[in-house]
């Protein structure tokens, strides 16, 4: 019978192993689309920060354009900060575009938009994000990285076609647990990972 103990055994990973392929995967599929490189959501947190530093080994910084869509109010402070610092450290195109007025002129136009209806508006700000994402992975054809990791999809913890939504999804194979692991080998800010 297996214990904890082998069970957490099982999940341990070969961190610079699963880098090489990660990378390799993010740029086979690049090459493959004939694309000019990614785009992907940027927001601070271990997932995304985690996605944007395989994108900047696989492809080199130029070819990463990360995207901090914050929403006033409800954005987290120390995330936007730590997406500027990831940035920073990268060396990627890097832009903040504030979702919020996209939001209210959206509460605007429609005429029975029920705020009081929690998933709905919940699930709009995902979609929005991802709708700008694409224009942007559109527009200077690029493929979109997602920062899904496993543990979220197996769950069903994302807003189909939001934040669920990409071409790739580096981290889809590994569980959270996992994801940390590969963050710490990669040297994303330990800030970020705890």
């Amino acid at each position: 019978m297996a214990t904890l103990k082998d069970i957490e055994r099982s999940l341990e990973i070969r961190s610079m192993e699963i880098e090489r392929k990660l990378t390799k995967f993010i740029r086979d599929k690049i090459e493959d689309a004939n694309a000019e490189g990614v785009v992907l959501g940027l927001s601070g947190g271990v997932d995304s920060s985690t996605a944007t530093f395989l994108c900047a080994k696989a492809l080199g910084g130029r070819k990463v354009l990360a995207l901090s869509l914050p929403e006033k109010g409800t954005t987290n402070l120390q995330e936007r900060k730590n997406a500027k610092k990831v940035a920073k450290k990268l060396d990627i195109d890097f832009r903040i575009i504030e979702i919020s007025p996209i939001l209210e002129e959206f509460r605007e136009r429609i005429e029975d938009f029920d705020e009081e209806s929690k998933l709905p508006a919940a699930n709009l700000r995902p979609r929005v994000r991802m709708t700008i994402i694409y224009y942007y992975a559109n527009l200077q054809n690029r493929l979109v990285v997602g920062g899904s990791n496993r543990s979220e999809l197996r769950a069903g913890y994302f807003t189909k076609y939001g934040d669920g939504a990409s071409d790739l999804a580096p981290l889809g194979c590994l569980y959270k647990s996992q994801v940390l692991e590969l963050a710490r080998h990669l040297k994303v800010p330990e800030s970020i990972i705890l």
